[in-house]
């Protein structure tokens, strides 16, 4: 079931057909970039929703796509929300970070059935412009066309080393003009490859594959630096990532991006 959250509380639950939530596979064009182009997607969603894993079958499968030789410039991540755990099963990878981050969305994004005011999972948004029903595999392919036909704005050089128990940034930005004030660096920690057996709620019975889940975060303003970031206690240190990616405000436009593997 999909539920609408506003920004401070539960509104409703709602039902939508197939069409709108992209139940039904379609076929597309392969999604070709200009040089340069790279695309961020960010999913909000749930272990305790049970429409979500349709749409982290849809981030996996572009994950995945993006991983392989010649894929597409795509960087994916997937939010764990934790307005859920209230609701009969608590997601362990859900932090109220993303939940805040969602919510700034849901007041920047341009008008529309499933935008202005309302979380929900699950969620997409491609490059912090396009956000619609996570599971839509017709506006997904659409978003990253239109999001892939130009060079990014800012290139992001980034390197990660992990030591010990901390992955550390190190990133460079370089672009034509000034950053304004309000842009910002992202920076997201990932791992691949995670089970969960959902014991109770919408999701109970299911074991649940998940990528790209966001595992830390964190966000300055935009400039060249690093950062030291903790690894979390039970993260596979083989299946982690580093994700970087400049956003020309808190909940605008996103202007460049990279994601790197750690090296020792």
């Amino acid at each position: 079931m999909r539920h609408f959250f506003s920004a401070t509380a539960l509104l409703t639950a709602a039902t939508l057909v197939a069409s709108t939530q992209g139940g039904c596979a379609e076929a597309w064009a392969p999604i070709t970039s200009a040089p340069g182009a790279v695309a961020v997607v960010e999913l909000f969603t749930s272990e305790g929703c049970s429409s979500c894993p349709p749409a982290e079958d849809l981030l996996n499968t572009l994950h995945e796509d993006a991983l392989s030789d010649d894929g597409p410039p795509v960087i994916a991540l997937a939010f764990h929300v934790d307005y859920w755990d209230r609701l009969g099963w608590a997601d362990r990878f859900a932090s109220p970070d993303y939940s805040h981050r969602q919510g700034i969305y849901t007041q920047t994004l341009p008008s529309g059935r499933f935008t202005r005011g309302r979380a929900y999972t699950p969620q997409m948004v491609v490059n912090g412009t396009s956000g619609f029903v996570g599971s839509a595999q017709g506006k997904a392919h659409e978003a990253l066309t239109q999001s892939l036909a130009a060079p990014a704005a800012v290139a992001v050089d980034l390197q990660a080393v992990r030591r010990d128990n901390t992955l550390e940034f190190t990133w460079t930005l370089t672009h034509d003009a000034a950053l304004s004030g309000s842009a910002q660096i992202n920076l997201a920690l990932t791992e691949d490859n995670l089970t969960s057996d959902v014991a109770q709620g919408e999701n109970r019975g299911r074991t649940l594959v998940h990528h790209a889940v966001v595992r830390g975060w964190h966000s300055a303003p935009a400039a060249n630096g690093s950062y030291v970031m903790d690894l979390p206690p039970d993260a596979n240190p083989g299946q982690i990532a580093a994700v970087a990616y400049v956003q020309a405000s808190p909940g605008g436009p996103i202007l460049g991006a990279a994601r790197a593997t750690p090296g020792p």
